[in-house]
């Protein structure tokens, strides 16, 4: 085998591990971005809670 069949080789061996790579980096935006998610909705509902008690102790005076 010359030169180029084996480059041609370690391409096609390479290309299983690219896809499996890509996957990996799919399910591990996705895990980021839900726990990003739900940190930012943890600290929308603290401000608005927040703002509800304020509310509800201006309602009281």
């Amino acid at each position: 085998m010359d030169m180029d069949m084996n480059m041609g080789f370690s391409m096609f061996a390479f290309l299983p591990l690219l896809g499996m790579l890509i996957n990996v980096l799919m399910i591990a935006g996705a895990v980021w971005f839900a726990i990003a998610l739900i940190r930012s909705q943890k600290e929308r509902n603290e401000l608005l809670r927040r703002i509800a008690e304020k509310m509800d102790r201006k309602d009281l005076l």
